[in-house]
């Protein structure tokens, strides 16, 4: 297992389905700074329709492993993943109709979010906050707060 001491920054990005969430994580692991030999766990969330090239990785490091479940963010199986890939960095597509309080509870302590991204797209921001006001609002606040 992660030494407990040594902190593995998270790269978190929120946002609704179909946001552009995919293809943002897609084309800032194809570039510097991202694109290093350091492996990086890539925790998928949610499936949308856009899908990861993997093929267009410069450094082919990049290890993906789908979340079906929030109640499968449990530390053991999110360390179990991480280190089974050696990874020093984890990014994570976080499913937008989840609560963040079970990727809280779940992380393992030595898992600190380092930077947290937002993406809405903008023609359906609007009908996805009426809809989902308290849900939207809970991601948006909890920008920076970890």
């Amino acid at each position: 297992m992660q030494e407990l001491n040594k902190p593995i920054p998270i790269y978190l990005f929120l946002g609704m389905l179909e946001s552009g969430k995919t293809q943002f994580i897609q084309k800032m692991l194809e570039s510097e700074p991202f694109a290093t030999d350091e492996p990086v766990l890539l925790l998928v969330c949610e499936d949308g329709e856009e899908v990861y090239d993997t093929s267009r990785f410069p450094m082919q490091n990049v290890h993906i492993h789908t979340v079906d479940a929030p109640e499968e963010l449990t530390p053991e199986r999110l360390l179990q993943m991480s280190d089974a890939c050696g990874a020093t960095r984890i990014f994570i597509e976080y499913n937008g109709m989840w609560h963040l309080k079970y990727l809280m509870a779940g992380k393992p302590r030595s898992w600190m979010i380092f930077q947290t991204v937002f993406i809405a797209e903008a023609s359906m921001f609007l009908q996805f906050y009426t809809n989902f006001k308290s849900l939207i609002t809970s991601l948006i606040q909890s920008n920076g707060t970890w």
